[in-house]
């Protein structure tokens, strides 16, 4: 069941836990994988074209050497310029949690991945606590732009423990979604169907 990253949080690896289940369920033509670090999600996305963005030299280099496959793009959200579209757009770990992200710049990097999205097609993203306060503005952004999208709160037992410990916290949290809200200060949203 927890054949993938794991994580000494267990409200992390429960994120892990919901995005790979999912994504291994899904067929693409094309996804970007915004904020990427080392792409490690590009084991479970099933796509016909890949691309990946960060502005961490590592990350890039990481990805350049190791999936000759994935077009890279070594910039940042905001600096990102492109006519390009894809039909999955990922964004995770990075909107209120990296701590080199602006949070000044949410609601405008929220709207810059939407425009990414190619219409009918897919946004994954999360947001963390400093992003936390923006929540009801995204919503209202993701209302006007998808057909369909579902919020995830995640956020309880945010604190490392032992791994089997996180791993069985998680696995509790995955069949007992109530468990889940006791923290609401972290947020998973798979937004489907963009809009024309």
């Amino acid at each position: 069941m927890f054949n993938f990253r794991k994580s000494k949080r267990p409200s992390k690896q429960l994120l892990w836990q919901i995005i790979c289940n999912y994504l291994l369920k899904q067929k693409y033509s094309s996804c970007i994988d915004v904020a990427s670090s080392n792409f490690f999600l590009y084991k479970y996305i099933k796509s016909d074209a890949y691309a990946a963005l960060d502005i961490d030299d590592d990350a890039i280099n990481f990805i350049r050497k190791n999936f000759s496959n994935i077009k890279t793009y070594h910039t940042s959200i905001e600096d990102f310029e492109t006519s390009l579209k894809w039909q999955l757009v990922l964004c995770l770990q990075t909107i209120g949690i990296n701590s080199h992200y602006e949070n000044d710049n949410t609601l405008a990097n929220i709207d810059k991945l939407i425009l990414l999205t190619q219409s009918k097609g897919e946004l994954i993203f999360n947001i963390g606590p400093e992003a936390i306060n923006y929540k009801y503005k995204i919503e209202e952004k993701l209302k006007n732009k998808f057909s369909n999208f579902k919020k995830i709160e995640y956020g309880t037992f945010s604190s490392n423990r032992n791994i089997l410990i996180s791993i069985f916290l998680a696995y509790l949290m995955y069949y007992l979604p109530i468990l889940r809200k006791i923290n609401k200060n972290y947020c998973l949203y798979i937004c489907k169907n963009k809009n024309e």
